[in-house]
């Protein structure tokens, strides 16, 4: 009895530092360049090709309990969307710094920090205004105005972020295509 007690002391042994081991390895070059520039993929359209795209699309969300897609309204819609960001944004900022990822894992979140809350202020009001009907002409001007207000400083940031990844794919030799 006391040699099988051994034996499961040694094993909760090895799996708890196997844990601890593993819970402190520093990510991949790999798993950081997928979070925190693939996952910038949802925000290369931002503003009116972003919003159009939606705007055309049917509104739904998720509901857990049916476990499938369901008819919603475009606010709902687009708040199911920014959610999407809002995790992508969460697995970025579990990322360990380090001198070798400061850098690109700053741009990114600086990247997801500016675009977040103006697709929450924006773009929901873009999306009300559709869910009440509003003319073409309004929704047309708001997101216009949008674009006017947003897109040029969230460009800028994308653009930071494609110049750091591409230095970044380079130096740990990832096979990464930009366009």
């Amino acid at each position: 009895m006391k040699k099988n007690k051994k034996s499961t002391s040694a094993f909760f042994l090895l799996v708890a530092t196997l844990f601890l081991v593993t819970g402190c390895t520093p990510e991949s070059p790999e798993k950081i360049f997928e979070k925190t520039v693939l996952n910038t993929n949802m925000l290369t359209k931002f503003g009116s090709m972003d919003i159009h795209h939606l705007l055309k699309e049917t509104p739904e969300v998720y509901d857990a309990s049916q476990k499938k897609m369901v008819p919603s309204s475009y606010e709902d819609y687009f708040k199911f969307k920014i959610s999407y960001l809002e995790q992508a944004e969460e697995s970025i900022k579990k990322i360990k710094l380090n001198e070798d990822n400061k850098e690109i894992v700053t741009a990114s979140l600086g990247l997801f920090a500016y675009v977040i809350p103006r697709e929450k202020e924006g773009y929901i009001q873009i999306a009300k205004l559709k869910d009440q009907k509003a003319s073409e002409d309004v929704i047309t001007n708001a997101i216009i105005a949008f674009d006017a207000a947003h897109s040029k400083e969230a460009n800028e940031k994308f653009e930071t972020l494609i110049t750091i990844a591409k230095a970044y794919a380079q130096k740990h030799n990832l096979d990464a295509k930009f366009f």
